[in-house]
């Protein structure tokens, strides 16, 4: 048999070939079989059959992902915990005392809303009335801290003069025409329902929104003298003021019944009801100045409301009960806001040029 000589490069492939796959020259494995004890940072070469030093490279790069998580939690549980106070947990102490609210200064008047210095969008912290919370209502203040007093709200009442109707607001102080339709009414009051009602001496009115115009509902079927005072309660029932006399009225057929006398008043110009279905009228003696006077529903009797001469204004033709105000309009279109407690008159605002002869809430007041 003949034999070749491989060539060098193939003999040395044969050698790779039948060493143990995936451990290279050195195996701690093979160091144990053969009986040769090998160092911790040593391998044990089977060719030569004797311990190399480990590779410190080699070791590094095949040995990294395994330690990754060892060296990890080495470095958790020996980080400085100054230091972990210096970047995590002391920020986290800090942001917690950050988010503390002082209530006492952040919310003054305890309507559950923050000032707008500490985030929140209570507009006025010293005011329990005004809040992001409420809602707006007709006043002088911003409820609900839109910005904007009364905001999508209509604040008016009726007024009108010998020859024309208009709406007053008096939070905004405007004038705005309804109609100039008006057939010289005495004085004019709204029903429950939304009608608009007026009186003239010769009986009951009722105003035709569509039409723009006033129907005679009938006559008073007596004579009641010079009926200058309409009011109407929350129960639909209407009143009328003649000197020193009060009359209820049928509002659908105008017919007027004598309830009494109102004592030693004299109707001044109009009476009103409130929501609380109380009476009043304003009165005028001689040398006297307008006085508010309380009338029984009942009887007719007066009660003067403070002192005689209280409002401190005169010719006071309209009144008016809205938003929890009584107000009065006079002959030199001056707007007034009388105070039920005393009767005494606080202006407003006038409007120049205008001389009211009557006043009546709106359904919305």
């Amino acid at each position: 048999m003949t034999y070749r000589r491989l060539p060098k490069y193939a003999a040395f492939a044969l050698l790779l070939a039948l060493l143990p796959v995936g451990l290279g020259a050195c195996s701690d494995d093979e160091s144990a079989q053969t009986g040769t004890l090998c160092e911790a940072d040593e391998l044990y070469d089977q060719l030569n059959d004797t311990c190399v030093r480990r590779d410190p490279a080699a070791d590094q790069d095949a040995g990294v992902d395994a330690n990754d998580a060892d060296d990890e939690q080495v470095d958790a549980d020996t980080s400085d915990p100054d230091e972990d106070a210096e970047t995590g947990e002391a920020d986290t102490t800090e942001d917690a005392e950050e988010d503390v609210i002082d209530m006492a200064l952040c919310d003054k008047d305890n309507d559950g809303a923050l000032a707008i210095e500490c985030g929140g969008l209570d507009c006025d912290d010293n005011d329990p009335a005004r809040s992001p919370f409420h809602t707006e209502v007709c006043d002088n203040i911003d409820n609900n801290c839109s910005g904007e007093v009364n905001g999508g709200l209509e604040c008016t009442f009726y007024a009108h003069t010998r020859d024309a109707l208009y709406k007053v607001d008096p939070f905004a102080k405007t004038l705005s025409v309804v109609t100039n339709n008006v057939p010289g009414l005495q004085d004019i009051d709204t029903h429950p329902d939304g009608t608009l009602f007026g009186i003239k001496h010769d009986g009951v009115y009722r105003y035709d929104t569509w039409g723009d115009n006033w129907i005679k509902q009938g006559g008073f079927g007596r004579d009641i003298g010079d009926s200058n005072g309409l009011a109407i309660d929350q129960d639909g029932t209407a009143f009328i003021t003649s000197d020193d006399k009060i009359y209820s009225a049928n509002l659908t057929t105008g017919r007027a019944t004598f309830v009494g006398q109102t004592g030693n008043f004299k109707s001044s110009g109009d009476c009103v009801v409130d929501k609380g279905n109380t009476l009043y009228m304003t009165s005028k003696e001689a040398g006297q100045m307008d006085t508010l006077v309380e009338l029984s529903r009942d009887t007719g009797a007066g009660t003067p409301v403070g002192v005689m001469g209280a409002i401190g204004f005169e010719k006071i033709y309209s009144l008016t009960a809205a938003w929890g105000t009584l107000y009065g309009l006079n002959s030199s279109g001056q707007l007034i806001e009388i105070n039920r407690r005393d009767g005494t008159g606080t202006l407003l605002h006038t409007f120049d040029g205008k001389s009211f002869w009557g006043a009546a809430s709106t359904p919305n007041r």
